[in-house]
């Protein structure tokens, strides 16, 4: 109840999960991510030492046992979109916004919010677009053609 009131961050619970070593090691990350912080499913799997291994982490994320305590609500997509919650998207998104976090940017990272007196635009801190690629002057075809 302390974390709902807002009163408890982090939790010190000896925990023994049963799973996979993977999947041990991935939620064993997950326990790494901070309140109000969120990181990608990408990120999630190297700090696990898996990387490259995104889909697969998202999975031992599903299978986490231990929800808040293990918060795996604190895992956004690649694009900063709110996925794969065994509790539902609304209620990954209310997690979230009890611990300060509302918008996302791309790959995961919170969007910071300006503070009072802060003379700089909300654009401003939001990183440029990738420009967009360019293609050949000729036609789209098979290679060779």
């Amino acid at each position: 109840m302390e974390y709902f009131a807002g009163k408890r961050k982090r939790f010190e619970v000896a925990l023994s999960p049963e799973g996979t070593p993977f999947q041990r090691s991935v939620w064993k990350a997950i326990a790494t991510v901070g309140f109000g912080k969120t990181i990608a499913y990408g990120e999630l799997a190297q700090r696990a030492g898996c990387p490259g291994s995104a889909r697969a982490a998202g999975a031992a994320t599903g299978r986490n046992p231990i929800g808040i305590i293990v918060p795996c609500h604190r895992i956004l997509g690649s694009n900063g979109s709110l996925t794969g919650y065994a509790g539902g998207l609304e209620r990954k998104r209310a997690l979230l916004a009890l611990e300060g976090v509302e918008d996302f940017s791309p790959c995961g990272r919170r969007k910071r919010r300006p503070r009072p007196g802060d003379t700089r635009s909300s654009d401003a801190l939001r990183p440029s677009p990738a420009p967009e690629a360019r293609s050949p002057s000729r036609p789209e075809g098979r290679l060779g053609e």
